[in-house]
């Protein structure tokens, strides 16, 4: 990567905070356009931003084909994988830091690379015309605008309490869930866990009836999922019938969806025990 291949580039659009993450990964692509979003070649990269090139950017070497900058991050990253070992404390070999990305400057390690927060360079480095932060889309609507409380976590943390929480009331609990940085959530639905009064190897589930209504829901959102083959809640078997995970979708439809299952899954009417099979 030379400057001499750069000198094209006339901003770079992040679609992370680049003042939350101490380092990206910057690599060239090969797209077929000079300013659209670069598509990640494998489902554990998550694009953090891409360059944009001159309108009249010469193509590469291939026909239709033009050579440009894009930053990810990979699902083994600390940023977005909750046990991480390599990358704890640094950065791997193509990692930079966010901040020093300029069009047309190569990315470079700083401090904060090396997860020194300390003295990482100010957040008003970002203030350039040709720096642009697209974040819209990322965000799940303000909760004012729904009529049932849901969580959004974002952490195990956050993840584990919001399970606890409905847990102490004998409640399903159904959560929308994002790990940190991704532009895609998806839905978990768990059973409460406590022992019933007819046998500790009796477990809740939905009913038949309320699986059904369910899935009609969710057929609603088919093109909202990530997934090709859009998954249903389907009749759970027993080994699974405590858990329910749906396909990856954008925050704000994940939470659409929630709230329309919430009525469902919360009713005392569609829950039934089931006694496992020993």
């Amino acid at each position: 990567m030379t400057t001499k291949s750069l000198e094209h580039e006339t901003k770079i659009v992040w679609e992370i905070d680049p003042t939350e993450v101490e380092y990206v990964r910057e690599h060239w692509f090969q797209t077929g356009t000079r300013t659209r979003p670069i598509p990640m070649q494998r489902d554990d990269y998550t694009r953090c931003g891409y360059a944009v090139l001159e309108a009249d950017a010469p193509k590469a070497h291939s026909p239709h084909v033009f050579n440009r900058r894009g930053f990810y991050l990979k699902d083994s990253d600390r940023h977005l994988s909750d046990d991480v070992d390599v990358f704890q404390y640094q950065s791997p070999a193509e990692g930079v830091d966010p901040l020093t990305v300029r069009p047309g400057q190569r990315g470079e390690k700083t401090s904060r690379t090396d997860d020194d927060r300390e003295n990482a360079p100010p957040r008003d480095t970002l203030e350039a015309e040709n720096i642009v932060l697209n974040l819209d889309g990322n965000d799940p609507v303000p909760e004012s605008g729904r009529e049932h409380e849901i969580p959004f976590v974002t952490t195990q943390h956050e993840r584990f309490d919001a399970y606890e929480q409905f847990n102490d009331q004998m409640k399903p609990a159904l959560l929308v869930r994002q790990i940190r940085l991704r532009t895609w959530s998806y839905i978990e639905i768990q059973m409460p866990y406590g022992e019933s009064a007819a046998s500790e190897h009796d477990h809740l589930r939905l009913t038949e009836a309320a699986i059904e209504e369910a899935n009609r829901v969710i057929d609603s959102y088919e093109d909202k999922s990530r997934d090709s083959g859009f998954g249903y809640m389907g009749a759970p078997s027993v080994s699974d019938s405590d858990y329910i995970s749906l396909p990856h979708m954008r925050p704000k439809a994940a939470m659409d969806l929630a709230s329309e299952l919430y009525p469902i899954v919360m009713d005392d009417s569609n829950l039934e025990f089931h006694k496992e099979n020993l």
